[in-house]
C-alpha cells in the first residue's frame, strides 16, 4: 500500500494478492476526488509492474 500511495494519494480502496511462481504481486486500488488507479506491485521487489486508470468517468 505505501508503493502505491507514494505513487498517487489518496484512499486505498482494496488490496489483492496474486500468487505466481516468480512471487506474485498485489493489486492495490486508490481512489482520488478525480480518478481511480489500480497499480500492479510485484510482491518480491516492490517494483510498480502497471498502473491502470479507471476511465469510467
Amino acid at each position: 500500500m505505501q508503493i502505491a500511495l507514494g505513487q498517487l494519494t489518496g484512499e486505498v480502496d482494496s488490496v489483492d494478492f496474486e500468487e505466481t511462481a516468480e512471487g506474485g504481486y498485489y493489486l492495490v486500488e486508490i481512489e482520488t476526488q478525480d480518478d481511480e488507479a489500480t497499480f500492479q506491485i510485484h510482491a518480491v521487489s516492490g517494483e510498480v509492474l502497471s498502473i491502470t486508470w479507471d476511465d469510467d468517468q
